[in-house]
């Protein structure tokens, strides 16, 4: 079985964004791209697990509405096929998520659409900076992290 630690070295792509709206996807391309990140679009569920299971992605950041499935289902998909991947779920409708659901996948954050780039951003660095140190030697935090638009949650963990 290969080693895990191993498999983040080889990852061939910091952020893979499962998203079918292609300005979107293009716009947090773009900015992530500008910090130095390797990226990659997935527009549906189908490709996404294909580039999951070809790049092994250290981040992914998947829409809860694809044109093919669910958000929540890619991501089990994506843990399946490549576990060492961090989930961030990106929705416009955050209010209609249940907790439970949340809790069911490994995700390590939750933000709500619009966007902030800037805080998604900081949120993925964050992550391949702990990925990147090795997980076993940092808290695997999980939380809500929202801007505060379209959402009456706050900040609260997930664990």
């Amino acid at each position: 079985m290969p080693d895990a630690h191993a498999e983040r070295l080889q990852s061939s792509c910091d952020v893979l964004i499962v998203e079918d709206e292609f300005l979107q996807a293009r716009e947090v391309g773009q900015y992530l791209a500008r910090a130095g990140l390797t990226i990659q679009i997935a527009r549906d569920g189908a490709q996404a697990l294909t580039e999951a299971k070809r790049l092994h992605p250290k981040v992914a950041l998947v829409d809860c509405n694809l044109p093919d499935t669910n958000g929540f289902l890619v991501a089990k998909g994506i843990e399946e096929v490549s576990p060492q991947t961090a989930i961030i779920f990106v929705s416009g409708r955050v209010e209609g998520v249940p907790e439970t659901l949340l809790r069911s996948t490994k995700a390590r954050a939750f933000l709500n659409k619009p966007l902030p780039l800037n805080i998604l951003r900081s949120a993925v660095l964050k992550l391949l900076r702990n990925i990147d140190v090795g997980a076993d030697q940092v808290p695997q935090e999980r939380g809500w992290l929202l801007s505060g638009i379209g959402s009456s949650r706050s900040l609260k963990t997930i664990n």
